[in-house]
């Protein structure tokens, strides 16, 4: 951030300091010149007319010093005027940058909370889980609760893809793309869950609902998410790498694999889990880029204790 700034503003500065000493030769040598008018017209006449030149020479040393004057005020306001732009381009630029630093920070803190809440959700469903016969019961109110607050998430994870694919100010082209492709694949997860329980694979008896093991996703939602062994090493490359890019190739290597594994590209929590860590993690890159605490493709610093720039906790 602080190399653009001195890209963008020494210009304007070199331009008004420029401006500044023409105006300043300018006036002096204007000064001196009309000075040695002055002077040379005094000595060439004669004693006799000396009241009659001094007229005369008071007269033009006073139209001398009224046009001096007047070219110091224009130049003093060309001068304002070009250093008044400089100090309104670098407020306009400090303004914008500050703002998409912050659009940044809340963006992180929304998909830190959405993490969270997803993790929140599994708890309180885990903690009523009853085992029964062909899998799980549990109250049906208490869950039809869980399941809105789950939909809730999913809406809002989408929200905050449309956000993202349309504020090209806060992400290059290539890191759009990235992100993108990482909150698609969570929010589609969510998705799944939810729908799961929409369209009624969840029975519903009495007072409980029962979970099944033709709830796939449910079942990896809330119990274990097994995924095949193939993608295991991609993920410890995603939670481990040196760079983000590197987390995303191994991201990208999860997705082919799933897809030749399983057709029907069934999705998996802890996939899920590690595409938003890596989402957080990017945009936290973004922030710590802008502000100069971190140069393109290196590894970001130890974390602070600032949940803005810390992103989510590990699952």
């Amino acid at each position: 951030m602080h190399d653009n700034l001195r890209e963008r503003i020494l210009p304007l500065v070199f331009v008004a300091g420029s401006a500044y000493c023409l105006m300043a030769m300018s006036t002096t040598c204007l000064a001196q010149q009309l000075d040695q008018s002055a002077a040379t017209k005094s000595v060439g006449e004669t004693a006799p007319a000396v009241s009659t030149v001094g007229i005369l020479g008071g007269q033009d040393l006073s139209r001398a010093k009224i046009e001096e004057i007047g070219l110091q005020f224009v130049f003093v306001v060309v001068f304002g005027g070009v250093f008044t732009y400089v100090l309104s381009r670098f407020r306009d630029y400090t303004l914008r940058k500050e703002s998409e630093l912050a659009s940044l920070r809340d963006l992180i803190m929304q998909v830190d909370d959405l993490y969270r809440s997803t993790k929140q959700a599994k708890r309180m469903i885990r903690s009523r889980l009853k085992q029964s016969a062909d899998g799980y019961e549990i109250d049906a109110v208490f869950f039809a609760a869980r399941m809105e607050e789950l939909s809730s998430t999913q809406l809002k994870l989408e929200q905050i893809r449309n956000v993202i694919r349309t504020r090209i100010d806060l992400f290059d082209g290539e890191r759009r793309k990235r992100i993108l492709t990482e909150i698609e694949y969570s929010e589609s997860y969510l998705h799944d869950v939810v729908q799961e329980f929409e369209t009624r694979m969840v029975c519903w008896s009495d007072a409980c609902c029962r979970i099944s093991s033709l709830c796939k996703t449910l079942m990896d939602f809330l119990v274990e998410s097994r995924i095949p062994e193939e993608v295991e090493v991609d993920l410890m490359t995603m939670r481990d790498a040196y760079t983000t890019a590197e987390r995303f190739r191994a991201s990208q290597s999860i997705m082919s694999k799933m897809r030749k594994i399983d057709s029907g590209f069934e999705r998996h929590k802890r996939i899920s889990d590690a595409f938003m860590l890596l989402m957080i993690r990017e945009m936290r890159e973004i922030v710590l880029e802008r502000q100069g605490r971190l140069s393109p493709g290196r590894l970001v610093p130890t974390p602070t204790s600032n949940p803005s720039l810390n992103g989510a906790a590990r699952p």
